[in-house]
């Protein structure tokens, strides 16, 4: 009874997920992806020196900017050829 109890307890928490990928990307996904890097970037590098902090966050930003580009042309491109 008591493991019963505490699968529904804990199976209540966590929210539902129906659908969690976007039906579209915009051309604003680089730049959301650029900004949750350099927070999460600053959050891991809270502790260190600035110097070292703002070069996380400047190389994080960066690099999830190019990685949003590139999934955002790679979606465009699929787009485009499926329609042909």
């Amino acid at each position: 009874m008591l493991s019963i109890c505490l699968a529904l307890l804990f199976g209540s928490f966590p929210p539902r997920v129906e659908d969690p990928l976007p039906d579209s990307i915009g051309l604003g996904l680089p730049f959301v992806l650029a900004g949750a890097a350099g927070v999460f970037a600053g959050v891991l590098y809270a502790d260190s020196p600035t110097w070292r902090r703002d070069r996380a966050v400047r190389l994080a930003g960066r690099a999830a900017f190019f990685v949003g580009a590139g999934i955002y042309i790679i979606a465009i491109a699929v787009q485009v050829v499926s329609r042909v």
